[in-house]
């Protein structure tokens, strides 16, 4: 071996179990802790030494005591080494002794070092794999502050073990600010150890810092560990599950494992709408809902127009399961919010759905026990309003006044007892309508219908017999006898003016507008057609003669039909006005009254003879389909529906089944005092001009029992009726025209 002293640097090792070592330099005096610890002299090298002791400080952080225990001390050059190798040879047994008790001075000296930190900026980092970091309290009053990552929504343990002797820690944890407390523990370790379990709100940084319980006198030493707990946060199944309060902060979670997944559960209100929002902190979160209610476990809800709001169809509690799509661990937060109900018509006057007294059903729910829906209705002064309302519970009907607060009429009824409400309107104005169900919700059915209100608007009087009439928008097409056609402008109906006319060869009887042309039945003289394109200069452009008298004609597609009376129905060409061409003759059995087309067919009223129908699929070979004895004077005829209402005179309207157009077979009529000559269908109405009773309308709701909804006596004989939108036209023969409007 070589001397000692001839070497730079020798390396002595001394070994205890479980503390430091203390030595004596070449100068005879014990080493100070900082050298015994790191192998420097400050004498010589203060400032090296001093930095020597911070690098090796964090060297040997995290290292096991007995690990620690095995210094390596490196003896200084030159004189300093030889010295001491020369104490060590000629040191005799009392000095032996002398030397053991100083390398036990040495060792309470080799207590005073600070091992870790204290403050967070000096913090020890720590790893949450529960592997202990060995410290000691130094000194009364020393803190040790250590520092982990933390992953929000995972729980860690905090823990102090194997105390020394006399040890007894406090342990804090700091959030990421190093100065806000989140929580202490004292003693729920064993045997005066400190102990935290403590779910992370937020990934970041944290700080422990430890001391003695008797901070002014307390020393010792301790191990550290921070431990991530594998523990499922949550309950994999509905009996396990977490209760989430709607409305309250978002609740984080962890999924632990691939496999793991978490329940939570939370109480719904029928009719209440309610939102899930998961926010995950790791891709491929995925929520899944499940309602268990007293019906068992169903569809808990009827989906929005968002996805994730969801309306609860019945009281109950659902049931969220928070998986990892595709496996995988992560974080994540799940809050459910309760947005309100979820309300099909307004709540109060100032939202109030319109309602419209057409007899249409309206279809609405009470979603939850404080729901009320309100509608307005616009009503006319002297009008009969009929209101239903039908419901699967208690209900309460309402009507309210225009300032929404005076009640008009108030009914209730059970499920059993539906309410009719009848009410004539004192006025003209809008009035509200308030549906309750006082038991907590349920459906129910509103109905408003009211008969109808015909208010003569203007009337105008040619001096002749006005026998039919015809209109396009607001100009009216007047058939006058022998001053032929007149054209009337009806844009104000309190005055209309004559603003055209043409004096048709013959007597006219009827027209028909087709486009800019309108075609007019010109009794013995056949059929005439003038050229409306500018109506205040109507123009003559083409005409036919015909072996009967023209009583009335339709047009379609480029082709007239013409109801020839004795001569049957002729089919003419009238694609070219200027040059209309016969294309057939079909013998009727009866006198030829009037006719319509629709969809290939030609129905004719055929007087006493009943209906006739004609196939004109190809006009230039019309065929003979079905006919029916009506056991009156057929006079005109309007199809709607597959079913055709003929006017029968004094048989009142007759109402035939034509679907199968081979076998038409009567199946309604409508009955009146006097006897009907002319129809009209519009907007779900059949208008009738019924003679000397005027004009009447009847609802076809149910299309095979018509119902009268409003009648108006004109002055003079209403021979036709004429519809356009809520206006009809009446050619009230020797009074001329009737402008009526149509109220509900």
């Amino acid at each position: 071996m070589k001397e000692a002293g001839t070497r730079k640097r020798d390396r002595y090792e001394t070994r205890r179990a479980d503390s430091p070592i203390g030595l004596w330099g070449s100068h005879g005096h014990i080493l100070p802790p900082e050298v015994i610890l790191h192998g420097k002299a400050p004498s010589r090298y203060p400032n090296k030494a001093r930095r020597e002791v911070a690098r090796q400080s964090s060297e040997t952080e995290g290292i096991s005591p007995s690990r620690r225990s095995r210094l390596r001390l490196s003896c200084v050059r030159g004189g300093e080494g030889d010295a001491l190798d020369e104490g060590r040879k000629g040191i005799d047994t009392m000095n032996r002794v002398f030397w053991v008790l100083a390398i036990v001075i040495g060792l309470s000296w080799g207590g005073l070092a600070e091992d870790h930190g204290n403050s967070p900026l000096a913090a020890t980092p720590a790893e949450a794999t529960g592997i202990r970091v060995p410290g000691c309290i130094e000194s009364a009053g020393d803190m040790d502050y250590f520092m982990f990552q933390a992953v929000k929504g995972r729980t860690y343990r905090l823990l102090t073990s194997h105390l020394s002797s006399g040890m007894d820690t406090v342990l804090y944890l700091f959030g990421s600010d190093g100065q806000s407390i989140l929580l202490v523990d004292d003693n729920s370790g064993a045997s005066g150890a400190s102990r935290i379990e403590w779910t992370c709100s937020a990934s970041g940084t944290y700080f422990a810092m430890l001391r003695h319980a008797t901070a002014s006198t307390g020393t010792g030493c301790y191990d550290f560990s921070v431990s991530l707990l594998e523990t499922d946060d949550h309950g994999s199944d509905a009996l396990a599950a977490t209760p989430i309060a709607p409305g309250a902060a978002p609740t984080p979670g962890f999924i632990e494992t691939p496999s793991d997944v978490d329940a939570f559960l939370f109480p719904v209100r029928r009719g209440y709408r309610y939102s899930v929002a998961l926010t995950s902190l790791t891709l491929g979160a995925h929520v899944a809902t499940r309602f268990a209610g007293a019906a068992g476990e169903t569809d808990w809800s009827a989906p929005e127009s968002e996805a994730s709001i969801r309306v609860a169809l019945q009281d109950g509690t659902v049931f969220l399961f928070v998986s990892l799509l595709g496996g995988g661990t992560g974080g994540y937060e799940i809050r459910v919010a309760e947005d309100g109900y979820a309300d099909d018509y307004g709540s109060e006057p100032a939202t109030a759905t319109a309602l419209q007294a057409d007899g249409a059903t309206l279809p609405g729910a009470i979603e939850v026990h404080e729901d009320r829906d309100w509608f307005s209705l616009v009503v006319r002064q002297g009008a009969e309003y009929r209101i239903a309302l039908t419901a699967n519970g208690l209900v309460r009907l309402a009507m309210v006044a225009a300032d929404g607060v005076t009640v008009i009429r108030e009914e209730a009824a059970g499920a059993a007892s539906p309410i009719l409400m009848e009410w004539t309107a004192p006025s003209d104005g809008p009035v509200f309508l308030s549906v309750q169900m006082p038991d907590g919700g349920g459906e129910y059915g509103l109905t408003v219908s009211s008969t109808l209100q015909l208010q003569l608007l203007g009337a105008f009087n040619p001096q002749g017999y006005t026998l039919d009439v015809a209109a396009r928008g607001s100009i009216v097409y007047l058939v006058v006898g022998t001053k032929g056609l007149l054209i009337v402008d009806t844009s104000d109906p309190a005055h209309p003016r004559e603003i055209g006319a043409h004096s048709t060869r013959g007597y006219a009887q009827g027209a028909a507008v087709d486009g800019d042309c309108v075609y007019v039945a010109n009794r013995g003289d056949g059929l005439t057609i003038l050229d409306v394109s500018d109506p205040s200069r109507p123009l003559e452009v083409g005409s036919i003669d015909t072996p009967g008298s023209v009583q009335d004609v339709a047009v379609h597609a480029g082709i007239a039909y013409v109801a020839d009376q004795r001569g049957g129905l002729q089919i003419v060409d009238v694609s070219h006005p200027e040059a209309p061409r016969l294309l057939a003759t079909f013998d009727t059995t009866g006198y030829a009254e009037a006719v319509t087309y629709a969809e290939g067919i030609a129905y004719v009223a055929a007087g006493d003879a009943g209906l006739e129908l004609v196939d004109v699929s190809n006009p230039s070979a019309p065929a003979p389909l079905g006919s029916i004895d009506l056991r009156g004077d057929a006079s005109d005829v309007v199809v709607s529906g597959g079913l055709a209402y003929v006017a029968a005179g004094f048989r009142g309207i007759r109402i035939v089944d034509v679907s199968d157009p081979a076998a038409p077979t009567e199946v309604g009529a409508i009955s009146i005092v006097g006897e009907v000559r002319g129809l009209d269908i519009a907007r779900g109405f059949l208008y009738a001009a019924q003679r000397t009773e005027g004009l009447a309308v009847y609802s076809l709701g149910d299309p095979v029992r018509p119902e009268l909804v409003a009648a108006l006596d004109t002055p003079g004989e209403a021979l036709r009726v004429a519809v356009t939108g809520t206006v009809a036209y009446v050619a009230d023969r020797e009074k001329g025209l009737e402008i009526v409007q149509l109220f509900r």
